[in-house]
Formats: structure tokens, C-alpha cells, sequence
């Protein structure tokens, strides 16, 4: 059939625990050229920690070729604490990879459709079980980071003005986001320090409430009493008796007694 076998499952077939082949001739019995699907199951227990190779160019060119194209369906999941850190498809632009991850684990899908017989290609990754690249507890020390860096902003502004901070939640989709499309550990890491030293130094710099109508109902609460000078009603925030006030209008000293 004019196939590398070992390009094409990625390794040799010794090293593999179980392989089996389906041919889907689709209904064609004659001996012509026609499609046909051809299917490779593989289980293997593969390196930690160490790019490889998952699958390569494996069509055999030769003078008179066998295959006029060739279409390409890979899809690759993993568990929860499991990655394939780093899939990249190497040498023809033709192929679209998507790589994805969630707190359940990562998907991987590879295709490509009329692909000449003589395209070159490679697609590696890393096999990890690292906790940092793992998708569960990435997601889990991801959104520790940006939460607990949002709400030690919220606590620096609690007698500030809260506005700038509360429009740079938008941070918040852009560090999730960077996590869904499968971004390494590191450039999430970094997409997430950058949003919590933003909320930091926003929090820092906003501008202290101004005492205002807010006050106001505060105070109203309180005993009230009419300067006999300019009219000016003052509250009387203590039950202090006698008791010496300022007017808050003219400044003219009043006295509490009752």
C-alpha cells in the first residue's frame, strides 16, 4: 500500500501494547482503483516529559503513485491530569491543528483533506502528568491566582473609588481565554501576573472616595440643632453632655447642654 507504517503510528510496533487495522473499501469488491478508509487503533504507554514524535509523513513516493490524496482525521484526548503539552504540526501548512483545554482534560484534533501523497509533516508534542501542565490543576492554580489578586484589589479599595477596577474585569475572559486555547503553562502564568499587577496598581492609584450625600445619610441619623447665628443645622454625633460644637456654617461655637 505504499505506507510507512512506523511514520505512520509515530513509533515502532514493538513498542506498542495493542494495534489492530480496519479497511472500509466502502462496498467497492473489484480489484480498481477506488477511496477506501483505512483505520489504526493504538494503545502505549509512552515517556513523560519528553517531546515525540505522535505522527509523520508516511506515504511512500514512487513513480507511479498509489494514492492521488489523502485525508487526514487525528482527534487525541486526555485525562484530567494528563497534557500533551506543546502540539505542533511541523512543514505543511495544509493540515489545521485545534488544541484545547479545559479542567477535564485536553483535546487535540488534526485534519486535513486532499493532502498530496509527497507532503511533509510532523506533529510532536509532550507527554506530561506534571500538576503545572496538567489541565485540572492549571485551571485551579489559575483561577486562585486571578482571584485572589481581584479581591486583595477589592480590599485596597475599600474606601476607594472602585470604577477603573471594576472595567478591568475584562482581564478576567482574556486569562480564561488564554487558558481554553491551550496556551503553555508558562504564558497563562504570565497572562495572569499581568492582570493581578494590573488590578494592584489600579488599586493603588484610585482616588479616595469624597465624603458627599453619603455622609449626609449618615448623618441623619443623629440629634440635630439650628445655629441661632446663621441657621446652618449641625448634627450633634455624640451624647456627650454638656458638650462644646463648632457650627459647621460660621464657625460660631455652640453649646449642648440637654
Amino acid at each position: 500500500m505504499a505506507l510507512e507504517l512506523e511514520e505512520l503510528i509515530g513509533t515502532d510496533v514493538q513498542n506498542l501494547d495493542q494495534i489492530s487495522f480496519e479497511v472500509d473499501f466502502h462496498g467497492e469488491k473489484r480489484v480498481t482503483p477506488h477511496p477506501l478508509t483505512l483505520k489504526i487503533s493504538t494503545i502505549e504507554v509512552v515517556e513523560q516529559n519528553v517531546v515525540i514524535d505522535i505522527l509523520r509523513d508516511f506515504i511512500v513516493v514512487q513513480p507511479a503513485p498509489i494514492w492521488a490524496n489523502i485525508d487526514i482525521s487525528v482527534n487525541i484526548e486526555t485525562g484530567m491530569m494528563a497534557s500533551l503539552t506543546g502540539a505542533t504540526i511541523k512543514g505543511e501548512d495544509s493540515i489545521d491543528l485545534t488544541h484545547r483545554r479545559t479542567p477535564f482534560g485536553e483535546t487535540i484534533s488534526i485534519k486535513a483533506e486532499n493532502l498530496e501523497p509527497s507532503a511533509t509533516f510532523t506533529l510532536s508534542g509532550m507527554p506530561t502528568a506534571n500538576p503545572l501542565n496538567a489541565p485540572l490543576s492549571l485551571s485551579i492554580i489559575t483561577l486562585v491566582i486571578i482571584g485572589g489578586g481581584f479581591f486583595s484589589s477589592l480590599r485596597i479599595t475599600k474606601n476607594k473609588r472602585r470604577s477603573a477596577l471594576w472595567i478591568e474585569t475584562i482581564l478576567i475572559p482574556v486569562v480564561l481565554l488564554s487558558l481554553y486555547l491551550a496556551y503553555d503553562p508558562f504564558t497563562v502564568g504570565i497572562i495572569a501576573g499581568i492582570a493581578v499587577a494590573i488590578w494592584f496598581i489600579t488599586a493603588i492609584a484610585s482616588p479616595k472616595r469624597k465624603k458627599g450625600a453619603g455622609a449626609a445619610i449618615d448623618n441623619s441619623n443623629y440629634p440635630t440643632i439650628e445655629c441661632p447665628a446663621c441657621g446652618t443645622t449641625n448634627s450633634i454625633m455624640t451624647d456627650e453632655r454638656p458638650f462644646r460644637m463648632a457650627c459647621s456654617g460660621c464657625k460660631r461655637v455652640l453649646k449642648i447642654v440637654e
